[in-house]
């Protein structure tokens, strides 16, 4: 649930911006190098995956690409 239940999606206001941050964590025996990253939004209540509404992100896919990230050890 965005921001902590906080403020729902259906509060959103076009343009606003909705700091949500997320801990990813990295398995141990991941591959280092570079890892491609994207974002599958879902409904929380029945799990099932939610459309895109943005018409050019429908057309890059079912997700929203979040760029290549690097897979380092710390």
């Amino acid at each position: 649930v965005p921001a902590l239940g906080a403020v729902p999606t259906l509060k959103w206001i076009a343009g606003s911006e909705i700091v949500d941050r997320h801990v990813l964590m990295i398995p141990k025996d991941a591959a280092l190098g570079q890892a491609t990253v994207t974002l599958s939004l879902y409904d929380s209540f029945t799990q099932q995956p939610l459309a895109l509404l943005d018409a050019e992100l429908i057309k890059q896919g079912p997700t929203i690409p979040l760029g290549t990230w690097a897979v380092v050890v710390k």
